[in-house]
């Protein structure tokens, strides 16, 4: 049987995955993602149970969160951040199950992602900003068939003083979105419009 990819929202019983995903990754993989720092856990904590039992606007929070599920267990989760509503939005995606990794699986619960945060926000240019020599992420996106942008002003940002990391910028097409998702629904069954813009 097809394995079934859904999203949804954050709930408090998330809030330990997260965490432990920020405590157990090493050095080598906070410079993967181009992170000047591992969160604070405590303050993470602490605002992920705030974000999970208060009713707050999406300015009020700073971002929005959805966990990502394969059949019916959670496995990584995508932030909706680096937003002007309704004018554009940044989504930034983790997958704590490392066995499941370059399955598929996380292109399918990625592109679920961005057709609901369209729908909920209407943002109209959402995209994707990893870091240009984190190979997962990047092969995830070129292998769904985002094109990248050339705005100059979004592909660098200050690492640490001095320095800067290079990224690279994807645009999340809905056009590019539901042509990979028809594609993929041979494979995985999902909801294929999302279910969280309420």
């Amino acid at each position: 049987m097809k394995s079934l990819l859904s999203i949804r929202k954050i709930t408090v019983t998330d809030i330990p995955y997260i965490l432990a995903y920020w405590r157990e990754a090493s050095n080598e993989d906070l410079i993967r993602m181009g992170e000047l720092k591992r969160p604070d856990e405590h303050e993470n904590q602490k605002f992920l149970k705030w974000f999970c039992e208060t009713n707050h606007t999406l300015e009020e929070a700073g971002e929005d969160i959805v966990i990502w599920e394969i059949d019916g267990k959670a496995v990584g989760y995508s932030t909706l951040k680096q937003f002007k509503i309704p004018e554009y939005g940044q989504i930034h995606l983790h997958m704590w199950e490392k066995d499941i990794r370059g399955k598929g699986y996380g292109a399918v619960l990625f592109c679920l992602s961005i057709l609901n945060f369209r729908k909920k926000y209407r943002i109209r240019e959402l995209y994707c900003m990893p870091k240009s020599d984190n190979p997962m992420p990047n092969q995830m996106l070129t292998r769904i068939g985002f094109p990248i942008t050339d705005s100059k002003n979004c592909t660098d940002r200050e690492y640490s003083e001095g320095v800067f990391v290079k990224h690279t910028k994807y645009a999340l097409t809905d056009e590019v979105t539901r042509k990979y998702l028809e594609l993929a629904s041979e494979k995985f069954r999902f909801e294929r419009l999302g279910a969280l813009t309420e």
